[in-house]
């Protein structure tokens, strides 16, 4: 791997480890599990549309079919807001470094099923990879004892990590065509549409609940 690929990769980790600790701060301020992820993505969308007319790679867009624009957008009102929810929802009930870790069982789950598909081909560095990583999620679980893991919080991460693994390998493909900003753009939008819908319809979308240091933690939220 390209070392500037590897500090990218460690760059995600950073920023999905701190996404679990603004959530918990913005719960603390009034926050709900909806409103969260509409200010999140609803700033996410408009900050990487600035960013796709900034640089100038709007004039992807133009270049773009029809199948493509849905498929992004699709990514995001379909997977990527379905994992959102269920890492949010569980953040309510587990600690943030609890969930982070269940989360990271998805780079595992995704190597399998690349290897499954035939999209990779296993060696003994997989493998070995695939075991050490399996191990310390077995020590960590079983060190936090069954008093610090809630059932359904632990079942809310796992199906996160298990969407976010489906929504990597489905990806890959339009991925290949389609910027990384006027996906994430796309994707962002996606994910945006979908979750204020549902919040509105589930009744859960309270932004007056919310201080002035909650939307602080939102928006540090949607950066990272």
């Amino acid at each position: 791997m390209p070392s500037s690929g590897a500090l990218l990769c460690l760059a995600s980790a950073v920023a999905f480890g701190a996404m679990g600790i603004f959530g918990k701060l913005a719960y603390d301020e009034g926050a709900t599990v909806a409103t969260l992820l509409v200010v999140r993505f609803v700033l996410a969308a408009a900050l990487f549309w600035m960013l796709v007319a900034g640089t100038g790679v709007a004039r992807q867009l133009r270049a773009l079919g029809h199948r493509d624009l849905g498929i992004a957008f699709a990514l995001g009102a379909v997977g990527y807001s379905a994992q959102a929810g269920g890492y949010f929802a569980a953040l309510q009930r587990l600690d943030a470094s609890l969930l982070s870790l269940l989360l990271y069982t998805f780079p595992a789950m995704v190597t399998v099923a690349a290897i499954a598909l035939g999209r990779e081909r296993a060696n003994h560095r997989t493998t070995a990879a695939l075991v050490v990583a399996s191990t310390g999620l077995v020590l960590v679980l079983a060190g936090a004892g069954a008093g610090a893991l809630d059932p359904l919080g632990t079942v809310l991460g796992l199906a996160a990590a298990v969407v976010y693994s489906a929504y990597i390998l489905t990806s890959e493909g339009v991925a290949a065509r389609v910027g990384p900003l006027v996906l994430s753009a796309l994707v962002c939008t996606g994910a945006a549409t979908t979750l204020t819908l549902a919040g509105v319809a589930a009744g859960d979308l309270d932004l007056g609940s919310v201080s002035a240091a909650g939307f602080g933690w939102l928006a540090g939220i949607a950066v990272v």
